[in-house]
């Protein structure tokens, strides 16, 4: 699984770089964190870094760790207040989201829980701040692909891409076994088992799997190692023509804006996943079998394509 573990020493590179300029306080809650993704701790530390470099522009010393100390829920209030608007680079202003200020506030609430249990302050302000913002639960319609727009995304890869069996591999990939992206770009040649017909991938929560593939997607793949060559050194299963190194999740983003454009709905990776669990259930009828394949451990979550499928 050399893919997953050059993805995390990537972004753990990336974090420990741009905290060099923040309080040891950031760099400790960082590592006490390896609980979660990588890439979620990258957001986690994004949003409470926010915080802290609001707090400097306000005058506030926060290289002097008792300042923290002194947070109330009437500061977190006021903090999310100021930061509602925000102006972007073309100079229009975007107003934050319900759905995106529920995050911020999660992600701080997980760092003051963080100081409390380790002693270096008595409340979470977190905590008293919660009252004053609504509850929100998010309810996001899912978007997903019916079979006839699946194939015509393959005929577009396959006639318009300069690499088409490794983009086909991609795509089918996504929408045959419903993997998230971050497992997809970490899959390695030697986590293909082909004569099980299965991938051994690392799925969120750190959850390994081995994943049952078709006849189909097992000839994709080996088109597109074909198509790939020999790299010495490098096991990626997807990698860019141009430097011989592995695929990221932008590149799988730019090649579902490029080649999923013709239809009427904006693709993201993800919406592989969800065209996966969706066809699926519409073909079975079977719910659990849809959380077995998606790796859903609670049905509630699965449910969402259901009701999709109703409306």
């Amino acid at each position: 699984m050399s893919g997953r573990f050059e993805h995390q020493v990537h972004i753990d590179r990336v974090v420990k770089d741009n905290l060099k300029d923040f309080p040891p306080i950031l760099n400790e809650y960082y590592k006490r964190s390896s609980g979660m993704q990588s890439s979620s701790r990258h957001v986690v530390m994004n949003n409470v870094k926010r915080f802290f470099l609001y707090n400097e522009e306000k005058g506030t010393d926060i290289f002097n760790n008792d300042w923290l100390k002194k947070v109330t829920a009437d500061d977190i209030v006021e903090y999310f207040f100021d930061i509602k608007v925000r102006t972007l680079k073309n100079g229009k202003q975007k107003v934050l989201s319900d759905s995106t200020i529920a995050t911020m506030l999660h992600h701080l609430d997980n760092f003051f829980t963080f100081r409390v249990k380790q002693k270096y302050i008595d409340d979470n302000p977190i905590t008293e701040a919660m009252e004053y913002f609504p509850k929100y639960k998010v309810k996001k319609r899912v978007v997903y692909m019916t079979p006839e727009e699946v194939n015509h995304v393959k005929e577009t890869i396959a006639s318009e891409s300069p690499y088409p069996c490794r983009d086909l591999c991609i795509f089918m990939l996504g929408c045959r076994t419903g993997l998230r992206q971050s497992a997809i770009t970490e899959i390695d040649i030697s986590d293909i088992d082909f004569e099980n017909m299965s991938i051994q991938v690392v799925e969120k929560g750190n959850v390994y799997k081995d994943v049952l593939i078709d006849p189909d997607t097992l000839r994709l793949i080996r088109e597109c190692i074909n198509e790939r060559g020999n790299i010495p050194g490098e096991d990626a299963l997807f990698i860019r023509f141009s430097n011989g190194k592995r695929i990221t999740a932008w590149d799988m983003r730019v090649l579902l804006d490029t080649y999923a454009i013709d239809l009427n709905k904006r693709i993201t990776p993800h919406k592989m996943r969800s065209t996966c669990g969706t066809n699926l259930y519409e073909k079975t009828g079977d719910i659990f079998l849809v959380a077995d394949r998606l790796g859903h451990t609670n049905i509630q979550n699965t449910k969402r394509y259901v009701d999709t499928l109703k409306k």
